[in-house]
């Protein structure tokens, strides 16, 4: 591709699909908990992006490295990444592709500490799914539903301590594609942790939950995944002599972190 010719735009076309193929691999080395190599192609990707002028992509890429900062810990430099999604996403991106770089911004901004800023993008993202610009849905972001639109809120308003808020979005959540085994295993472990403490406590009914979570976990391959379950299994820790529980802490030892065995 380097030293082909061909036009401006086939060369933009070519540059973008590259783009999408390499933001791909950076999300599944992310997913499986190889960040080293997930930041590298991150990075190769938004410059590929930028060579094919694919803006909204672009923005895309660096939410999803905004997503990657919060797992990590980061949240100052996810609150970066965030905004500068938004920003290179305004006025140009799609509205699904917009509501999706507004999620990060609300997750950095949740885990950062920063309740006004994460409700105000919370709002915004909502506002963007009811709205259409009358155009298709890129392809590349056909994954973005309200289901996750709500997986997000559940977890912004957990970290927030606002669990009660949290549970609202519970069904909306679930409303997920079949074939979205990941996704739903996610966001049921992540139910299940906001059962786990404060008003909507009942651990219980956390460790069904998190019994389903496990029967999901069997057929996917994620450290996202595995780390859901080991920190729902913290969580329900101090519920032991629950029979549920116990249960459920019990059949979890095959997918929490070695700190937990024992």
């Amino acid at each position: 591709m380097l030293h082909g010719t061909y036009t401006d735009k086939v060369g933009r076309h070519l540059f973008a699909a590259v783009a999408e193929l390499t933001g791909q691999v950076a999300f599944m080395s992310y997913d499986v908990g190889d960040h080293g190599w997930a930041q590298r192609h991150f990075i190769q990707s938004l410059r590929l992006a930028k060579a094919a002028d694919h803006v909204g992509f672009g923005a895309h890429i660096l939410a999803n490295m905004s997503t990657q900062a919060v797992y990590l810990q980061q949240p100052g430099e996810a609150v970066r990444l965030a905004r500068a999604a938004v920003d290179g996403g305004r006025g140009r991106a799609h509205t699904f592709v917009m509501a999706r770089l507004y999620t990060a911004e609300a997750c950095a901004h949740a885990v950062a500490g920063d309740a006004r800023s994460c409700i105000t993008a919370l709002r915004l993202a909502e506002d963007a799914t009811t709205k259409t610009n009358g155009t298709e849905q890129p392809a590349w972001a056909g994954y973005f539903t309200p289901a996750h639109l709500a997986g997000t809120a559940i977890r912004c308003l957990r970290d927030l301590g606002r669990t009660t808020e949290a549970l609202r979005y519970t069904a909306q959540a679930l409303e997920l594609a079949e074939g979205s085994v990941r996704t739903r295993a996610l966001h049921t472990a992540l139910i299940a942790s906001v059962h786990t403490t404060g008003p909507a406590a009942e651990p219980e009914h956390a460790g069904q939950l998190g019994h389903d979570t496990l029967n999901l976990a069997g057929r996917v391959r994620s450290r996202r995944v595995t780390d859901r379950i080991t920190d729902l299994a913290q969580r329900l820790t101090p519920y032991r002599g629950n029979p549920t529980v116990d249960e459920f802490l019990h059949r979890a030892r095959d997918y929490v972190s070695p700190a937990l065995r024992g």
